[in-house]
């Protein structure tokens, strides 16, 4: 049984970096830093964007690439469990799990789970667990979002992430009638081009996306977003 479990993450590896390879190769067919395919849009874009789902070619391909990394992710969250876990309990106590809630896909509330890295009594203060370093560090305290993956309440590459207790206008709330939260989103490579413009960076790197969504775009964020994390 154990020699299956091995052979099935060992043949799930392999498809990764195949995957990786694909993906570095269209990276490297554009151009540096996609100043073409990245482009600004006019305002009189923003009201031609596709507001229906995409064809189901790429509703597919994208959910089955949710279902293959949120197996991976799941496996490695529960790895982490085991070793986290009892650390976290010895250090401060219960919970292990902090609680975050989100607007999810067709504007409903989504809970969704992360490692606790602070402690309970802080003071007023960021004090940071001493295992609590390390995953925020690493980014491995997010962990657990990867069961909401597997499950299909958000998506590798989509929107971001918003937290229901903030304001948000109804134009922000109406984008999640048609595209899901994700893993990770065009938020990470506008927040940098344009922090300066004094633009809603969030929305407008939502529009953007909801504009032009497609799986090449969806391949370059992601290594556009592992880039940015290598290089941190």
């Amino acid at each position: 049984m154990i020699n299956k479990f091995i052979d099935v993450i060992l043949i799930a590896l392999m498809v990764l970096i195949i995957i990786v390879i694909v993906a570095a190769t269209i990276m490297y067919s554009c151009k540096k830093y996609n100043e073409v395919y990245f482009r600004d849009l006019k305002s009189d874009d923003w009201d031609k964007y596709d507001k229906k789902k995409k064809g189901t070619v790429y509703a597919f391909v994208k959910r089955i690439n949710d279902i293959f990394f949120g197996i991976l992710g799941s496996v490695l969250a529960i790895t982490i469990f085991v070793f986290v876990a009892p650390i976290i309990l010895i250090e401060d106590g219960g919970p292990i799990f902090i609680k975050r809630n989100i607007i999810g896909y067709g504007k409903k509330k989504y809970t969704y789970y992360t490692f606790r890295i602070m402690k309970k009594e802080c003071n007023g203060q960021r004090q940071y667990l001493k295992v609590g370093k390390f995953l925020y560090r690493t980014s491995l305290d997010f962990m657990p979002i990867y069961f909401s993956l597997l499950i299909g309440k958000i998506t590798v590459v989509g929107l971001c992430r918003r937290r229901l207790e903030d304001s948000l206008t109804e134009e922000e709330k109406e984008i999640y009638l048609y595209e899901k939260p994700g893993l990770v989103n065009m938020y990470t490579i506008f927040s940098k081009k344009l922090k300066d413009s004094g633009a809603d960076i969030k929305l407008y790197s939502d529009r953007y996306y909801l504009y032009n969504r497609c799986i090449r775009l969806d391949v370059q964020i992601i290594l556009w977003c592992i880039r940015t994390t290598v290089r941190k």
